[in-house]
């Protein structure tokens, strides 16, 4: 078990260079985390997202990434009933960190800007330092990557006081439950394809809240097979297209070595490979996910060259289709006592589900989410502006968006047999109605559905296309799954009621 020790001062240290504050932390992982907190402008379309800068967030400058902060991790040791914990937490604690849960209590991990319900326990309950774990911000802020001396590594998302981007953030229970269920769906990606689209992902392997709030923390793991190795690292999109002190964009370092036009660059480096692995999960997988300039990480060589894989991170902004799913015959992961709490306040089979994370919508749009908000918003369009500026004679970036929708269209053509039509005004698909269209020609039969069912109470709606109305007697169809029982109308998915 770490040590407790007296509280030690969270601000950087300034007799100390950065090689000694990050002193355990594997050079790889070093070189990532200081992408993470100094090469980051943030370049968003504020029209589609909220900016997130010193306007927009509460955050103590101490605290922020570009400061380049080194804290002593501290800890709240809650009694159990006092704690709900999804996934495996003290076991993975330990391994992944080397801190050990003494017995009948429950870890709330703590950011030093505490929220006031953290400090009102942590004044109940008093605070331990854990004096060999270290920890330092990312660029998300409240996520901060922890080390020790000893090999241990990982990664907290925490909860925060403070406002970022006009929104509290603070880790709810249902982004616990969600991040931690979302990464065992990821598991049943079959290895084949994850080696065929050089696809991995940040991990939330458990987490916790305390319940007098229903606030708590996530434990992250970093990929297991993109920049891994000693001669490679991540770095996030935002990374390639931010300035370095007086230089650049690393991606026009990058481009300039390539010896290809900018747009054959762009495309082969960037756009194909994110379409083939975001399609992939989205079209075949079930599974959508936010992949914008800061949850998506590519990897580069020991000669700073982008390797075409890259890595996906906040599984708790993630979601997965169970319709989709069960038209491909996908597996479900089972969910463990470990990872259904008995007290948990919601159908945990029905958290992660694309209904559920839709921003409460009356339809469901999740795939136009990945699509073009986040997409080509939140990843393309920061790339074709910055690269728009800096060549703006030898760039078109009208070519950049066509090509990224083709190739989205293409993707829904061989993965559903359906060609969504291209919107006005665009850029954007019609990816939704494609993926109705693909389970509304399903053989619901052949997968097992059986008919005559009525629906039982607390059945949720799907929103497929729209609200559909409950009806009574046996005109359902039914398929089951590990998480519940899916309910068909006349062909179509509208149903689904949680088994757990």
């Amino acid at each position: 078990m770490k040590a407790f020790g007296p509280s030690a001062p969270v601000a950087r240290d300034l007799t100390l260079t950065a090689d000694d504050r990050f002193q355990g932390l594997a050079p790889a992982r070093r070189r990532w985390l200081s992408f993470e907190q100094t090469v980051n402008d943030r370049i968003v379309n504020d029209r589609i997202h909220t900016p997130i800068d010193a306007r927009s967030n509460t955050v103590r400058a101490i605290y922020r990434p570009d400061s380049e902060p080194v804290w002593t991790q501290s800890v709240v040791w809650l009694p159990t009933a006092n704690a709900r914990s999804y996934g495996p937490l003290s076991d993975t604690l330990s391994a992944l960190l080397g801190v050990d849960t003494p017995a009948r209590r429950c870890p709330l991990m703590l950011h030093p800007q505490t929220p006031p319900a953290h400090r009102a326990l942590a004044s109940d309950y008093g605070i331990s330092q854990l004096t060999e774990l270290k920890a330092s911000p990312t660029a998300s802020y409240r996520t901060v990557a922890a080390w020790d001396g000893l090999g241990h590594a990982g990664m907290l998302k925490l909860s925060i006081g403070a406002v970022i981007g006009r929104v509290r953030r603070l880790v709810r229970e249902v982004q616990v439950a969600r991040a931690t269920l979302m990464t065992a769906v990821m598991a049943t990606v079959p290895e084949q394809r994850r080696e065929q689209f050089g696809l991995d992902w940040f991990g939330d392997l458990a987490g916790m809240v305390e319940t007098r709030s229903g606030h708590g923390w996530l434990l992250r793991t970093f990929p297991e097979r993109v920049g891994t190795s000693a001669d490679t690292t991540l770095v996030p999109a935002f990374s390639l297209i931010s300035r370095r002190g007086t230089r650049g964009a690393f991606l026009l370092d990058q481009l300039a070595a390539s010896g290809m036009t900018p747009e054959a660059f762009v495309a082969d480096a960037l756009i194909r490979p994110y379409v083939r692995a975001i399609a992939y999960l989205l079209f075949a997988q079930g599974i959508q996910v936010e992949g914008h300039s800061q949850n998506v990480l590519f990897e580069v060589d020991a000669q700073q060259r982008l390797t075409r894989r890259l890595a996906l991170r906040d599984l708790a902004d993630a979601s997965v289709s169970i319709p989709m799913r069960l038209a491909r015959g996908l597996p479900f992961p089972m969910l463990p006592k470990t990872l259904r709490p008995r007290t948990s306040p919601f159908p945990l089979a029905s958290v992660a589900t694309d209904y559920v994370c839709n921003f409460e919508r009356p339809v469901l749009n999740r795939a136009v989410d990945t699509v073009e908000r986040y997409g080509y918003w939140g990843f393309v369009w920061p790339i074709n502006r910055v690269l728009t500026a800096a060549l703006p004679r030898h760039y078109d970036p009208r070519r950049i968006t066509r090509l990224y929708l083709r190739l989205w269209q293409d993707a829904a053509m061989r993965y559903l047999s359906v060609r969504p039509l291209f919107l006005r005004p665009g850029p954007g698909l019609a990816t939704d109605e494609a993926s109705a269209a693909y389970l509304e020609r399903t053989d619901w039969r052949a997968r097992g559905a059986t008919p005559r069912h009525a629906l039982p109470a607390g059945a949720e709606a799907l929103l497929i296309t729209s609200r559909a109305r409950p009806r009574s007697g046996r005109v359902y169809d039914r398929l089951e799954c590990e998480w519940g029982d899916l309910f068909l109308f006349e062909g179509r998915p509208v149903f689904f009621a949680p088994a757990h």
